[in-house]
C-alpha cells in the first residue's frame, strides 16, 4: 500500500513541476509596445471583420505587412490616413463604415469613419481596412 502512495506521488510531482514550468511562459503576457487590432467593414448591415497585429506583422489580415506599414508612418494615427494617389472615385454613394478598436504600442485605440463608398474607403485608408 505505501507503495502504490509512493508510486502515485513520483507520478503526480512531475505534472505538477511541468505545469509550474509552463505557466512563467503563459503569464509573460503580450510585451509592453504590442499593437493588435480588431478591424472591420460593414456595409448594408454585412460587417467584415478580422485581426491585425504590428511588431511584428501577423494576425488575420491578409495585407498586414503593408497595413503595419502604413499605420506606422502616422503612429497608429487612423485620422491621418491618407492613400490618394491611388485612383480617382467615382461619386457614387454606397455608404461603407470602418471601425478599429484595441491597442496600438501598447496605447488605447478607438476609430470610426464612414465612407461615400468602397473607392473613397481604399483610397483614403489604403490596405489598413482592404480585406
Amino acid at each position: 500500500m505505501l507503495r502504490g502512495a509512493l508510486l502515485a506521488s513520483l507520478v503526480a510531482v512531475p505534472a505538477l513541476v511541468s505545469g509550474v514550468a509552463v505557466e512563467p511562459a503563459a503569464a509573460t503576457g503580450t510585451p509592453a509596445g504590442d499593437t493588435a487590432l480588431e478591424v472591420s467593414v460593414s456595409r448594408d448591415g454585412a460587417v467584415r471583420e478580422t485581426n491585425l497585429e504590428c511588431h511584428p506583422a501577423g494576425g488575420d489580415h491578409p495585407k498586414a505587412a503593408e497595413a503595419c506599414a502604413q499605420l506606422e508612418a502616422v503612429d497608429g494615427n487612423f485620422h491621418a490616413l491618407d492613400q490618394r494617389g491611388a485612383s480617382p472615385c467615382t461619386l457614387q454613394y454606397a455608404p461603407v463604415t470602418v471601425k478599429a478598436h484595441g491597442t496600438w504600442k501598447g496605447r488605447t485605440v478607438q476609430y470610426e469613419q464612414t465612407f461615400s463608398n468602397d473607392c473613397v474607403r481604399i483610397s483614403k485608408t489604403g490596405a489598413v481596412f482592404e480585406f
